[in-house]
């Protein structure tokens, strides 16, 4: 390795490092940010350099005074950005007046995923360039420095993987909620107060009532767009059973008459199942509907192995006279409620959508 290491130590880096340092206007600062760079223009000089700023922005306040040069060069005042309800708008507004066009890339890492590594980066350049941007101290008390907005900007990655990320800090929600809206990533952050009221309404499923509450919500919800002209889809803020947020409804004409199908928006960045989550569902599902028709018992261990593998035969409930099946299509849960065709709840839900549909024949 000597070889390469020595290679390595006097590989020389881009000369615009070099005339930065040796150009009045900029040289205060490299000096200030880059010092050990200087008259050591190799691949090890920048490291070192790269190194001891972020080792400085994590104890004292260089990092303050890099967003101030940042956020001046650029022409952006911190006043106007730092509430703003379109921060991205003025940040290209800015780049483009100076005549400076970002490409869009796509960071990769041979450590990190994609997603977490662009989240991170999004959120780190919203702060440094004003929008909510951190307060930076190291007096007495809590030291705030480029640290704190770090770890925030990794729990904002992490969060995008749940359907909610909850945070008391009103900036580290705000530019959360900013970078989601970017991305199209469809995590909510919010404070525990909000999250609470939420819970209240729209997550604590406890009744046994909710045939009827399936048909309040398509009565009320406007259904998605969708090409798929065999089906409608419903995105609610309600979870049933505590799992799914997504009402469909089929009307293939192969099918004897419409069904529902209860699916499950995923977090964009979320595996399909999470640990316990099959577990639970079929334990709130057994309490609300009784045992099921073949009286499996509490869900297993090897049943979870056989959703992994596609192979599961799921679970089957009759309920006031609707058939009620759990299934698993690769690694997604899905509940199917097949109503029967003599029964009124039929012709509530023919009635509930009928605005969207023709059923005249």
């Amino acid at each position: 390795m000597n070889e390469q290491i020595t290679l390595f130590k006097n590989t020389p880096i881009d000369k615009v490092f070099q005339k930065s340092f040796e150009n009045p206007e900029t040289a205060h600062l490299m000096r200030s940010f880059l010092p050990e760079l200087e008259d050591n223009y190799t691949q090890v000089g920048l490291l070192t350099a790269i190194f001891g700023m972020i080792e400085r922005m994590n104890k004292n306040t260089a990092y303050k005074d890099l967003r101030e040069n940042l956020q001046g060069g650029a022409d952006i005042k911190r006043d106007q950005i730092f509430h703003s309800a379109s921060p991205y708008e003025l940040i290209d507004k800015a780049y483009k007046k100076k005549g400076i066009l970002a490409e869009p890339k796509s960071p990769a890492h041979e450590f990190a995923s994609p997603w977490f590594t662009e989240i991170s980066n999004e959120y780190i350049a919203l702060d440094m360039h004003g929008y909510q941007e951190d307060k930076i101290s190291i007096n007495r008390g809590r030291k705030q420095t480029f640290r704190n907005t770090m770890e925030d900007a990794f729990h904002t990655a992490f969060g995008s993987s749940c359907d909610f990320y909850i945070t008391q800090d009103q900036r580290n929600c705000k530019k959360a909620n900013a970078v989601y809206e970017k991305l199209d990533i469809n995590t909510i952050a919010m404070s525990a107060d909000d999250f609470l009221i939420l819970y209240k309404k729209c997550l604590q499923f406890k009744t046994v009532d909710f045939l009827n509450q399936l048909l309040h919500l398509l009565k009320n919800l406007v259904p998605s767009n969708t090409s798929d002209l065999k089906s409608s889809r419903y995105d609610s803020a309600f979870f049933f059973f505590d799992y799914f947020n997504v009402i469909r409804i089929i009307t293939d004409k192969s099918t004897k008459s419409p069904f529902l199908l209860l699916t499950r928006h995923l977090p964009t960045n979320s595996l399909p199942i999470f640990g316990k989550e099959a577990h639970v569902l079929v334990s709130k599902l057994q309490l609300l509907l009784g045992n099921d028709v073949d009286n499996l018992g509490k869900f297993s261990d090897p049943e979870m192995e056989q959703i992994e593998k596609d192979s599961w035969l799921g679970r089957h409930w009759k309920y006031a006279d609707v058939n009620i099946k759990l299934r698993a299509m690769e690694g997604h849960l899905q509940l199917y409620l097949y109503p029967p065709n003599n029964k009124n709840w039929i012709q509530k839900l023919l009635h509930a959508v009928k605005s969207f549909f023709n059923f005249g024949k």
